[in-house]
């Protein structure tokens, strides 16, 4: 309960009031039981589920009743703050003392079950050191959490307390990083694949600086379609720097030929 919450004058029910209160109460802690019910059967089919296609249906039913949860869980909070009295106090603070609880096994269940199944479904997460929401897919658990943030492109390991479930409505949300390639280069003939000198110089160029994207259209790569851009830094006054002609000046890249 916030301080502003606390500081208000307690009311005092009449044997009524305070009938009338434990009635709706129990039909709220009633609710929520069956609701957390469905999320824990939802919980042990998925852990013990055979066929990893099934899995993202089992998540998105766990996600949904857990949504359910978290609504009542608000209904509940919502409810013993309009009521205000000691019994409401107390009643609020064993309720949210109880919460971490739920919270840390849907979020333990999630992440087992993409550890167990090798599954690269989208976690939503939140770091507790990061004030901003965060979508995480979770690959590796021993001894941290191997995630990828999704929004930015980049690999990391975190602590498992560091991550935080959120309403799987979050992984409806678009996403701020896309597949992307370099357009009208390739690697060298001599080593056909990138080599670790274009990599690093790359990487020397693009990494924390906001560079201007280019969209000169799409190709199919293994399947997904991968965005054709050239990047173009323009943090210098005197010139822009386009990435690829660096590449090419550094030898490591050549021009792709169109087909005659």
């Amino acid at each position: 309960m916030s301080d502003a919450d606390t500081g208000k004058r307690l009311r005092t029910h009449t044997e009524k009031g305070a009938e009338m209160y434990e009635v709706m109460r129990d039909k709220y802690l009633t609710t929520l039981d069956e609701l957390w019910k469905r999320v824990d059967n939802g919980i042990k089919t998925a852990l013990n589920i055979k066929e990893q296609r099934d899995i993202p249906n089992i998540r998105n039913e766990i996600s949904r009743h857990f949504d359910g949860f978290c609504t009542v869980v608000e209904e509940i909070k919502d409810f013993y703050i309009r009521t205000n009295t000691e019994k409401t106090k107390n009643d609020l603070d064993e309720l949210e003392a109880t919460l971490p609880e739920y919270y840390k096994a849907v979020k333990d269940a999630y992440i087992q079950i993409e550890s167990d199944q090798g599954s690269t479904v989208i976690y939503p997460g939140l770091y507790s050191t990061h004030p901003s929401i965060c979508s995480l897919r979770v690959f590796r658990i021993q001894p941290g959490a191997s995630v990828y943030m999704v929004d930015f492109g980049e690999f990391i390991v975190m602590s498992i307390e560091d991550i935080r479930l959120l309403p799987y409505c979050f992984a409806q949300l678009p996403r701020l990083a896309f597949k992307g390639k370099l357009f009208g280069i390739k690697p060298t003939k001599e080593s056909k694949v990138w080599s670790e000198a274009a990599k690093y110089k790359f990487l020397q160029m693009a990494h924390n600086k906001s560079l201007v994207a280019l969209s000169c259209g799409t190709e199919d790569v293994m399947g997904q379609e991968v965005t054709l851009m050239r990047l173009v830094d323009t943090s210098q006054q005197d010139q822009d720097i386009c990435l690829d002609d660096e590449l090419l000046e550094m030898g490591v890249a050549e021009k792709i030929r169109p087909l005659s």
